[in-house]
């Protein structure tokens, strides 16, 4: 496994204790660089220092590790790693913490920690939490050793998963063109926003010859200066949605087409830029069964009186089609639901098709069997990942979400540590549902 040069910082300073031992954890990976405050930098958000000088310190060198402390806010030790300690080098992972401190509902706004987490995904780091986090691991295979793996997700129900996910494939396509006056010499402009603007047209005249399962979602990034310039320059962003991996590959090679044919019609000119993709995820139903079976001992996260009065106000905001949608997928009756609270476990499997949405969890169950569940961790019926999901976790209500999947992860792990029979049972229909089909990182 190749060496990584991890970035690690906080809102705590240096000498915090949580930071000490995110860099432990890091170091059996890779060479580590410090840059963290010279002092306690908490609430900061994403604020940089703009009228004062600046000092960086060097606290500690050693074998793969280089320690400096910085006078500037958590977002100015992520710059001054980047734009000056290691211009020169390709930092692979950026990690903020560990915080004393929740970082959840409010706090994820005013926290520098998470500042400066959000800081370096700009640079183009991983950071905490992208969809590539697990792609990246698997391509350089950190699951080759595996045996099997166990997730949970917040949700507002709680159950196993045991359906697919989509693949996904995200990139954006920019194209340039010639820029000229609009109104003096539109002639003599190439305009990148008309080839943008075709290729738009082409991909949903594409919609009614693809398969019903697959999605084609895009925003323009960029459509030029000002509308009396043609503009030179322009940018549209695709991500490609299909319930197998294969599926989204063939549908981009189509919307690849559809940019040469735009390019052609403007004689402009195109480039890819790769963004993300994951695999559709396999869901195992002998790991299922294991889950829901601890998931039905341990029964549903033991709401308070102060979880119930908060609950209440957040479900009255949920919108009504919401609340409906999410009745009919679980066959839920108004009984199993108490103050936007559901008040057991969903007793079966969430199987209706492919869920139109991905998760970097499907690589990893390409390559290994996979168990992933939920806990409600929210009121029923709320959007996924809107607010309703950041107040709610951020409470009570999340915490015995979170104190209910860690007993079900932990008896479940025992039994895979210790029941022979179900780890090979779980590999066998792994193989099965695989069908032999390699695992290819979709990230190069």
């Amino acid at each position: 496994m190749n060496r990584k040069l991890i970035l690690v910082t906080n809102d705590d300073g240096y000498a915090s204790k949580g930071l000490a031992a995110a860099v432990e954890v890091a170091r059996t990976f890779g060479r580590v660089v410090v840059v963290a405050p010279e002092t306690v930098q908490s609430g900061m958000s994403q604020a940089i220092t703009m009228y004062s000088p600046l000092y960086l310190r060097r606290i500690r060198e050693e074998e793969e590790l280089c320690v400096y402390a910085f006078s500037g806010t958590p977002v100015d030790c992520v710059k001054m790693a980047f734009d000056y300690l290691l211009r020169d080098e390709r930092v692979d992972l950026v990690i903020s913490g560990i915080n004393h401190g929740s970082n959840s509902a409010a706090n994820v706004l005013y926290s520098g920690t998470m500042g400066a987490a959000i800081e370096g995904s700009f640079y183009g780091c991983p950071a905490e939490e992208t969809l590539e986090g697990k792609v990246l691991m698997s391509r350089d295979h950190l699951f080759d050793d595996c045996d099997a793996a166990l997730s949970w997700h917040p949700n507002d129900i709680s159950y196993v998963w045991a359906r697919k996910s989509v693949a996904l494939r995200s990139m954006k396509f920019v194209f340039h063109g010639r820029s000229a006056h609009a109104g003096l010499d539109p002639w003599n402009g190439r305009s990148a926003l008309d080839a943008v603007e075709l290729m738009n047209v082409g991909a949903n005249y594409l919609r009614e010859h693809v398969q019903p399962s697959c999605r084609i979602q895009y925003v323009i990034t960029d459509g030029g200066e000002a509308p009396n310039i043609v503009p030179a320059c322009a940018e549209v962003w695709y991500a490609l949605r299909a319930p197998e991996r294969t599926l989204v590959d063939e549908l981009h090679k189509r919307l690849v087409n559809i940019a040469k044919g735009a390019a052609l019609m403007t004689e402009t000119e195109y480039e890819e830029a790769f963004i993300s993709g994951c695999y559709d995820f396999l869901p195992n139903m002998t790991l299922s069964e294991a889950i829901l079976k601890h998931m039905r001992e341990v029964g549903a996260p033991a709401w308070t009186d102060d979880d119930r009065i908060f609950a209440r106000e957040l479900y009255r905001q949920v919108p009504e089609s919401s609340r409906e949608s999410t009745f009919l997928s679980f066959s839920l009756n108004d009984g199993d639901v108490t103050d936007g609270l559901v008040n057991g476990i969903y007793n079966g499997y969430y199987r209706n098709g492919a869920m139109g949405a991905s998760t970097d969890l499907g690589d990893v169950s390409w390559q290994i069997p996979v168990g992933c569940f939920s806990y409600a961790s929210t009121v029923v019926g709320a959007p996924g990942h809107s607010w309703f999901y950041t107040a709610a976790c951020g409470t009570g209500i999340g915490v015995r979400g979170a104190h209910a999947a860690a007993k079900v992860l932990a008896l479940t792990g025992w039994d895979l540590l210790t029941d022979e029979a179900l780890l090979s049972k779980a590999k066998r229909e792994h193989a099965k549902s695989t069908l032999g089909r390699p695992y290819v990182c979709p990230l190069k």
